[in-house]
């Protein structure tokens, strides 16, 4: 019997990078099991961040939560444009991968304490981080004469912004975080000096790139979970209060997931750098938020006195109000298909004013049943409008086919 895989082309051990082009050739990619790896790191070191801010809450706190949190979600950003544009079969590609698990992995490792005397840790790990992908940028534009244009500004770029980032870790007090801030910035705005040379180069899939933020915003909300559960953890018996308190939180967890998986993750990005550049900033806004979220479930949940200290109540509201700011910016950046049920004003001009109102409530001095009371309202009605847009156009044919056949 002759062996018909003797004449199939044989996997290439290590790839040179070159760009993909699945978009353009209708290739449906979905995000691999090593990447869901890979994320579990930067959820660990995203869970120390909360943990302390959950456990010092204060508006400096909340500060320092800032600023620690994204220079680690910028290096998850930087990690998965990288592998949306050169992600390869070969051996090289899981070392690329592995090596991002060593750098967060340090920035977990250092995230107490972070902006104090693990500073030097912390900040070390992140540049040598951005290093390594900084690097992967330059090598891709020598392989590759499309992207050599945009490996340029990345390169001196980002070269800039982390020589400032190791150059802070040698000063002290409020000049160091001045340098490191002017890094961060600069880390920011460099992508989109490159505008101009990014339109020549292939569309970003839509299958793989929303999903691979979505699956991390479910990492990102599980913070929720973490805050309702270690809410209730420990020695003493758990107390009706307690209870009621935790399964609010879970509501208000469960509802974040609805509006934005009911409303941003089933439809496209529409294409275009700019679509891209603000899908990736408001996320990284909204991931802050769901954080933030979390953090003030668990001093909620573990609170027993009659009025919620104002702190809990402003963290609350205003992340949330943040969260449906954030979702209602990125509905206007996604593509609008034909038989779309949500309106295209109403729905994202809903979630934009609910979202600047809820902090107001903030104002209101109650306990937490009766503050929650008062707030969800301004969730719930989107979910609500969400299920009666979308149950009350009439099911594809596909549908029903698939009804009928099941």
């Amino acid at each position: 019997m002759t062996d018909t895989r003797a004449d199939e082309p044989r996997r290439a051990f290590w790839r040179t990078p070159a760009l993909r082009t699945d978009e353009e050739d209708s290739v449906h990619r979905g995000v691999t099991w090593l990447e869901l790896f890979l994320d579990v790191f930067f959820v660990v070191a995203v869970a120390g961040l909360a943990h302390q801010l959950a456990q010092h809450l204060s508006w400096a706190e909340v500060g320092t939560f800032v600023a620690q949190f994204l220079p680690l979600v910028w290096l998850w950003v930087g990690c998965t444009y990288y592998m949306e544009r050169f992600e390869t079969e070969g051996v090289e590609n899981r070392l690329i991968l592995f090596c991002f698990m060593l750098v967060v992995g340090g920035m977990a490792v250092f995230s107490h304490d972070g902006l104090g005397e693990n500073y030097a840790g912390y900040v070390l790990c992140f540049a040598a981080g951005r290093a390594f992908t900084t690097l992967l940028w330059l090598r891709a534009g020598y392989h590759d004469k499309q992207f050599r244009p945009v490996a340029r500004i990345y390169g001196a770029g980002f070269s800039l912004a982390i020589t400032c980032q190791v150059l802070s870790t040698f000063l002290d007090g409020g000049s160091r975080f001045v340098l490191f801030g002017v890094g961060l910035l600069v880390d920011a705005v460099t992508p989109l000096f490159a505008i101009a040379q990014t339109r020549a180069l292939p569309s970003v899939s839509t299958s793989k790139h929303p999903e691979r933020f979505g699956l991390f915003t479910i990492l990102v909300l599980g913070e929720t979970a973490v805050g309702v559960t270690a809410g209730l953890a420990g020695p003493h018996s758990v107390t009706f209060e307690q209870a009621s308190g935790a399964a609010l939180g879970v509501l208000l967890g469960f509802s974040m997931w609805s509006i934005y998986f009911d409303f941003i993750a089933r439809r496209s990005l529409r294409q275009g750098p700019w679509h891209l550049y603000g899908w990736t900033y408001l996320h990284l806004a909204l991931y802050m938020s769901a954080v933030c979220v979390g953090a003030a479930i668990l001093n909620a949940t573990q609170f027993e006195g009659t009025v919620l200290p104002a702190k809990v109540r402003f963290l609350v509201t205003g992340a949330l109000g943040s969260f449906l700011v954030c979702v209602g910016l990125l509905e206007c950046l996604l593509e609008r298909r034909r038989h779309e049920p949500t309106h295209l004003l109403l729905s994202p001009a809903m979630k934009l004013a609910c979202g600047f109102a809820l902090p107001f409530v903030a104002l209101i001095e109650a306990n937490k049943f009766i503050f929650f009371a008062y707030f969800y309202p301004l969730l719930v009605v989107h979910i609500v409008y969400g299920h009666i847009a979308w149950f009350r156009q009439e099911a594809p044919a596909s549908d029903l086919d698939d009804v009928l056949d099941g």
